[in-house]
């Protein structure tokens, strides 16, 4: 029997946590669904978000970011309708913006993944703990322009992508 974190106690979070939490990934868009989905999940449970993960992937166009930058108002109505989804309208507006932001940023050529390892990298330079690290790399996404990131949502968004070890001691992943 594998032992895992002591979170990952239903089919979902299990399959969540042994495939996708915690690896490191250069994929653009797992990068920025997985900002999405931690925005998503302010205020509710992990589970609520993984539940409805296809049929965010569904809309929000498999999370391609240049697309999302491109929504209309109409797009967007039609997200706040989608009864598939969480419907909040800050949350879906600072997913359209982060997008934008990302868009803008971006110089000529570069990923986010090359944006936003840079960061990671950076600030694990200057960082004696995880927690440093992540105030660093939430301070300057939020010099940025990104929204509706905050300590909470950053450290969750850098335990999913790998940034640092998130797994307990006592996990067969650790």
């Amino acid at each position: 029997m594998t032992a895992r974190c002591s979170w990952a106690t239903t089919p979902e979070l299990i399959a969540y946590h042994d495939q996708i939490w915690g690896r490191p990934t250069q994929d653009d868009q797992a990068l920025f669904k997985a900002l999405s989905l931690e925005i998503m999940q302010g205020g509710l449970s992990w589970e609520t978000v993984l539940k409805k993960a296809d049929d965010f992937d569904s809309a929000y166009d498999g999370f391609d970011y240049c697309k999302i930058a491109r929504y209309d108002r109409y797009k967007y109505q039609g997200l706040l309708q989608d009864s598939r989804l969480i419907r909040n309208r800050r949350k879906i507006q600072a997913i359209i913006h982060n997008a934008q932001v990302l868009l803008d940023r971006l110089e000529d050529g570069q990923t986010f993944a090359d944006y936003l390892w840079d960061l990671i990298n950076d600030a694990k330079k200057q960082s004696d703990s995880n927690d440093a690290m992540s105030q660093k790399v939430l301070k300057a996404m939020k010099k940025d322009g990104f929204s509706y990131i905050g300590p909470a949502t950053m450290t969750a968004f850098l335990e999913a992508i790998g940034a640092f070890n998130p797994h307990q001691a006592n996990c067969d992943l650790a």
